[in-house]
């Protein structure tokens, strides 16, 4: 049937309706009697019909398939549970509703009563699901916001395994594992499964394509002598062969080289000999390449261990680390350049023994007389150091995290270097043993207690350590690191000596006594510096002062077993003990602990140290400090608000029983953000002058080390300028103008 439109008008004439209902010829052609039409018999008739067939019985058991039986048996149940159970309980819960209802409404707005109601049986509920043990919480916490300290380290020092770590580092010195090679990936996977079976948040290996050499074929001849030198060789040496005299320039440093100026010693295209010590190789390395030497043969301080060669590298950090056709490591500052590679050496190197060296001393005569005389190159020899270069050789860091549960995005880097000279049982194994060891209690900590730090701590197994700090540098330049912590060489000696940033100082002092603290200035590249370089405050920490037989293949597990180093893993276990009571200020005190005041004290010493040098170099120069001055002391006021802020802190949550309200909460959080990037507010964009990559214009190293100032790692463009007979002038104002404008983002932020 259509359906057809509807005028909303009415047709003309057809405005009223009709008088007469309308006729139905069904009903007019019905019999007077009463008997029905014909349509009418044929409407019953199917009705009739229609109800015989729903009189019909079902079919009886028999007629119905195993399938049918089992619906009609479970529709019967489900209507007596219907009509038994349910239909009741709806009736009750109505009838329990409409009294709730009239209950209700005798106490105010029912709208209003059934919300406070609510509000009231949900915090029952969260009650009861928090104090039931349902859901995981931080069992580290004895009352208050924050975690017991006392716990957590008792608990620590109950569960650090000495036999786990003396197997770690036998294990670790088993095989040879120079950056890249074969032995190298096979100790990477070994952590990287370590690492995973501690639960620590990772993605696998992070790998490296960097400039690595190799060497060849290395030789040395004079007089009767031929010597094969191949396995004793400097990281990062260049290629070349040099035919001329033999001169011993004792450690190689500027002061030695003017012993031999003032006795007229020709050394110019010699093959130097000289000591390890007293300077870096890699400042060795510069300085004789800039007074004229055409090759140099290294050999050890001492005739401790005459028969070891010492594989050190000769990689040039001063103008800057790692590789810079590295990916990763240039950045939007540091942009990525094809220019010489500045850290490579631009002469050969290779190592001597003690015992080697002594046989080409005892042929040296006349010139200056150090330890042994210099000669004056009348011994004639051959070096030849063939190398192999590879660009783009895989090497590869292994890095883990704790994520921190507050302020995630606020980083603890804790690295320790895995790559090594050869085995590496002392330098750099025993670094990673407390790593390893490290993690493995913080991971009890976690299961122990659910405990989770307020901060995030990184891990990381660095690789590319002994070529100029590869791995290093591409963690360096993120900037959610708040502070690095260098593990390497951990376990040389009975002293344990400390580095670090002046911020730490006074967290330092809380275990000065305790654990007899050395403390050292920076003097050493480690794997630190790319760390230091970018304004990332950092430590370094080990025991130290026992001769081993460092860099060589000597350095065993034997030998550290032999040498008495630490023959019951006592100083393994203080030492974690101490590392891990600063992880723990550093990622789990409210407030990040860095001390401003002993920061304004530091550069306060190295002005002075800087003024004495600027009348060393240049006394005809007055050089004017007073602006440096005026903005150190403007950072004691940052110094005096933070101890103020932190004294009311304590004040307001000692008073609520160690809970810290969620407002004063935001205001710590920002106190942290300030604090986790303080000495990135110092740093100048555009680098130093000729050393662009490094931004830190306080904490960096001078270009040359002075040999007599042990702050020489302080105000770093000033001191270059100075030590190169520059005017230092505008350096001191670009240095106190950086601090002047430090202080005030910093008060501002």
């Amino acid at each position: 049937m259509r359906y057809q439109e509807v005028s909303t008008d009415i047709p003309p004439g057809e405005g009223e309706l009709p008088r007469d209902p309308p006729v139905y010829e069904d009903i007019e052609a019905q019999c007077d009697d009463g008997t029905p039409s014909s349509s009418q018999r044929n409407s019953q008739d199917s009705l009739a019909r229609e109800f015989e067939i729903m009189e019909m019985e079902d079919p009886g058991p028999a007629m119905l398939s195993l399938s049918q039986r089992w619906r009609s048996s479970f529709r019967s149940k489900v209507r007596a549970v219907r009509t038994n159970v349910l239909d009741p309980l709806a009736e009750g819960y109505s009838h329990c509703q409409r009294i709730w209802e009239m209950q209700l409404a005798r106490l105010g707005n029912p709208l209003i009563v059934k919300r406070f109601v609510y509000v009231i049986a949900v915090a029952i509920v969260v009650f009861f699901v928090a104090t039931s043990g349902f859901m995981p919480e931080d069992n580290s916490r004895q009352g208050g916001s924050f975690s017991d300290r006392s716990l957590l380290l008792d608990f620590a020092k109950s569960i650090v395994d000495l036999g786990a770590m003396e197997e770690h580092l036998e294990y670790l010195s088993s095989l040879e594992h120079i950056s890249g090679t074969a032995g190298d990936l096979v100790l990477a996977k070994y952590i990287e499964k370590y690492f995973d079976q501690k639960e620590l948040v990772f993605d696998g290996l992070e790998e490296m394509k960097t400039l690595s050499v190799f060497p060849e074929s290395i030789t040395l001849k004079f007089d009767q002598e031929e010597w094969d030198l191949t396995h004793q060789f400097n990281f990062l040496s260049k290629d070349g062969e040099v035919e001329n005299g033999i001169v011993y320039m004792n450690h190689g440093t500027v002061s030695d080289f003017a012993k031999l100026d003032e006795s007229k010693v020709d050394y110019q295209g010699a093959i130097c000999l000289m000591k390890y010590g007293r300077i870096s190789e890699s400042e060795k390395m510069l300085i004789a390449e800039n007074k004229g030497c055409a090759a140099v043969l290294f050999t050890s301080q001492s005739d401790a261990f005459p028969d070891s060669a010492e594989r050190r590298g000769v990689g040039i950090p001063q103008f800057y680390p790692g590789d810079p056709h590295m990916e990763g490591w240039y950045t939007d500052e540091t942009p990525h350049a094809d220019f010489p590679d500045s850290r490579i050496p631009k002469i050969p190197s290779a190592v001597l023994t003690w015992n080697q060296a002594k046989k080409i001393w005892d042929k040296l005569s006349n010139g200056v007389e150090f330890d042994f005389n210099s000669g004056d190159k009348t011994l004639r020899a051959t070096f030849k150091n063939q190398i192999v270069t590879k660009q783009d050789h895989l090497s590869w860091n292994v890095n883990g995290e704790i994520i921190g549960k507050e302020q995630k995005d606020k980083v603890l880097v804790i690295g320790a270097a895995r790559d090594a000279p050869c085995t590496g049982a002392v330098n750099p194994n025993t670094g990673t043993v407390i790593l390893l060891e490290l993690i493995n209690v913080l991971y009890k900590l976690r299961t122990k207690f659910n405990w989770k730090p307020l901060r995030t701590i990184r891990f990381i197994s660095l690789g590319g350590s002994q070529t100029n700090f590869d791995g290093a540098v591409l963690h360096s330049t993120t900037s959610q690191s708040m502070f690095y912590l260098d593990l390497s060489e951990a376990i040389a000696g009975d002293d344990l000596e400390v580095t670090s940033s002046p911020l730490l100082e006074s967290t330092l002092n809380l275990y000065k006594d305790e654990y007899n603290l050395q403390f050292k200035k920076w003097d050493k590249y480690t794997n630190a510096l790319p760390f230091i370089g970018k304004g990332v405050p950092s430590m370094t920490v080990g025991y130290k002062g026992k001769k081993y037989p460092q860099y060589s293949c000597d350095d065993t597990f034997e030998n550290f077993k032999s040498l008495q180093i630490d023959p019951q893993f006592e100083k393994h276990r203080d030492l974690l003990e101490f590392v891990l009571k600063i992880v723990l200020h550093l990622v789990d005190d409210p407030l990040i602990p860095f001390d401003m005041n002993d920061y304004e004290k530091e550069l306060k010493e190295a002005l002075a140290h800087l003024e004495d040098y600027a009348k060393k170099t240049q006394p005809a120069v007055n050089y004017e400090f007073n602006n440096m001055k005026t903005a150190i002391s403007n950072l004691g006021q940052i110094g005096r608000e933070m101890a103020n802020w932190e004294r009311a802190w304590k004040e307001i949550v000692d008073e609520d029983g160690g809970l810290e309200p969620s407002l004063l909460t935001v205001h710590r959080w920002n106190w942290n953000n300030k604090l986790s990037g303080l000495e990135k507010f110092f740093i100048g964009r555009e680098g130093l002058p000729s050393r662009w990559w490094y931004k830190n214009y306080l904490f960096s190293p001078q270009m040359f080390n002075p040999e007599d100032d042990d702050l020489w790692w302080t105000f770093p463009s000033i001191r270059d300028a100075l030590f190169f007979g520059q005017d230092a002038q505008l350096q001191i104002e670009t240095v106190a103008q950086l601090i002047m404008d430090g202080v005030k983002h910093f008060i501002q932020r």
